[in-house]
């Protein structure tokens, strides 16, 4: 007997479904955390054949939590910190694309949001590293993908390709020693003509945010080396605003 049903009969609550209803329920949520923790898809077909609903929130025990944590210590820590986690919020957080995929198809919320971040699960995707997922769940179609930008934390360099050939290079600031801009990938995730920052109260003119984040490219003082608070500044007006405009949501982009 689950621990759910040991609960519900010690309490006195006489479950709404018949015993057996409920145990192959908990079976089938059993199956879709572990076809999660082990990106088993076909384990997933199988859990949701068992009725299991794809929007019912889920709550890791002790050892799926410890398994969790093995696979990503921000996944782990973003699960721990929010409410209402579905099983496409984790399925995003664990790049795990074809589950992402099942779950759509089978009536799984695609917008739905988590209690603690409000974050849907593209946001999970795209915090974790995952910017191809995030794209898919925002649903950006690949034909749009003609846009790229990768950045040199070495040469201080950006460079936009445009389906596959360099379009643009600019000269840029990167985050200071105190304040690295994190390498890693990314996609654009908002364009904001004028942005201007709350932290440290300067305008960011052609601000294009990264993964949801507060890092981002935008125009700014360029003085020849790191200098920024994590961003992206890119010195020549004119060329922020070319790449601004060109540069659509979902664009990736590599800092390295």
């Amino acid at each position: 007997m689950s621990i759910i049903l040991f609960l519900l009969l010690l309490a006195g609550v006489e479950p709404e479904l018949p015993l057996a209803a409920l145990q192959a329920r908990q079976q089938a949520r059993d199956a879709l955390v572990s076809a999660l923790l082990s990106n088993d898809l076909a384990l997933a077909q199988t859990a949701l054949n068992g009725n299991f609903d794809p929007n019912d929130c889920i709550i890791l025990s002790a050892n799926e939590s410890t398994t969790l944590r093995s696979l990503s210590g921000r996944a782990y820590h973003f699960y721990t910190n929010s409410t209402d986690f579905l099983p496409l919020h984790l399925a995003a957080a664990l790049d795990e694309t074809e589950i992402c995929k099942f779950l759509v198809a089978n009536g799984a919320k695609q917008f739905a949001l988590s209690k603690g971040y409000d974050w849907m699960p593209a946001q999970f995707a795209a915090r974790c590293g995952h910017p191809e997922l995030a794209r898919i769940l925002l649903g950006i179609e690949p034909s749009e993908d003609h846009f790229r930008i990768i950045v040199s934390l070495r040469a201080q360099k950006l460079v936009v390709y445009r389906d596959e050939m360099p379009f643009l290079t600019a000269r840029i600031s990167t985050g200071r020693n105190d304040k690295p801009t994190p390498p890693g990938n990314y996609l654009v995730t908002d364009k904001i003509k004028l942005e201007r920052s709350t932290l440290y109260k300067v305008k960011m003119p052609f601000f294009l945010r990264l993964s949801f984040s507060e890092v981002g490219i935008h125009y700014g003082v360029n003085p020849g080396h790191p200098a920024s608070h994590g961003c992206i500044r890119v010195g020549s007006e004119k060329l922020a605003e070319k790449i601004f405009e060109s540069c659509p949501i979902g664009t990736l982009v590599s800092i390295e």
